[in-house]
């Protein structure tokens, strides 16, 4: 029965993704190239530039200089870009520029190692900290959502107008399809170690998996809305976020959840 308290973040923007580094440092970051930042636990929060009116859908960190976000707009054509910092959100660079897709998840293993991932089933790789990306293809055109690696080669994606996960043990070289227990796409993903996992997505759907994802098994989350994100901070205690201001917290694994009081009606994106 946690409180849930409102902060100042300095903008009526909507935010689309957060991303904490420990209890104190993190960023927030969404449209028309808005980020915030703050160093002592979200009691300040303080305006960062990118130079740039596109929406911003993921951010990631590696250290607390160096880090990645995804940028996507489909005004007058839809484009998005991968745009890289080495003084902690200071000043931004863009490292890629695509044309005609649009581009909605980042993730990285090391300062070396990332993956991004947008519509159409477009999916980049790089290994010198976004130098060079390199277009690799798994098999489905749906658009990618959500990703999770465990080290440069081994990781999951997912996405799609309906549930499913694409694995790779490979660095991307192939993917293995991985069906499950719902229809509905994924948004979100989320692995404690490598056995236990949680997928969050449309229609209030929360899968998990106990034995590295060879069988998932489908939550009873109560509700019915989007959920946009999830995490857990051990195998036991996990949220999961989604539209009309939702927070679902779970003590048991992802197994059963329960609402918390979040104060707002608004979307909810990203939880950390």
């Amino acid at each position: 029965f946690s409180q849930w308290i409102p902060q100042n973040s300095g903008t009526t923007n909507r935010f689309m993704t957060c991303f904490f580094l420990d209890d104190n440092l993190g960023w927030a970051a969404g449209n028309l190239g808005t980020i915030v930042k703050t160093t002592n636990d979200g009691q300040n929060w303080y305006s960062q530039s990118i130079s740039t009116t596109d929406h911003i859908h993921s951010i990631f960190f590696t250290d607390p200089l160096n880090g990645w976000l995804v940028l996507y707009e489909f005004v007058p054509d839809r484009h998005g870009s991968i745009l890289r910092t080495t003084n902690g959100g200071d000043s931004w660079f863009t490292q890629l520029t695509v044309s005609g897709f649009s581009l909605h998840r980042i993730f990285f293993t090391d300062v070396n190692n990332g993956y991004a991932l947008g519509s159409n089933g477009i999916l980049y790789k790089t290994t010198n900290g976004g130098q060079n990306w390199i277009e690799i293809s798994p098999f489905y055109s749906y658009w990618l959502y959500s990703a999770f690696f465990f080290n440069p080669s081994e990781g999951w994606i997912g996405g799609g107008l309906e549930g499913y996960l694409l694995r790779t043990i490979n660095g991307g070289q192939s993917w293995s399809y991985i069906g499950l227990p719902t229809n509905e796409r994924i948004m979100s993903l989320f692995f404690m170690n490598e056995n236990y996992g949680w997928a969050c997505g449309a229609a209030g759907k929360i899968i998990r998996t106990t034995n590295y994802g060879l069988d998932w098994f489908l939550a009873s989350s109560g509700v019915s809305v989007e959920l946009r994100d999830i995490k857990f901070i051990n195998q036991n205690e996990g949220w999961s976020v989604g539209l009309s201001g939702k927070i679902l917290h779970s003590v048991d694994g992802g197994s059963n959840w329960l609402q918390q009081n979040s104060g707002t009606n608004n979307n909810l994106f990203g939880v950390y």
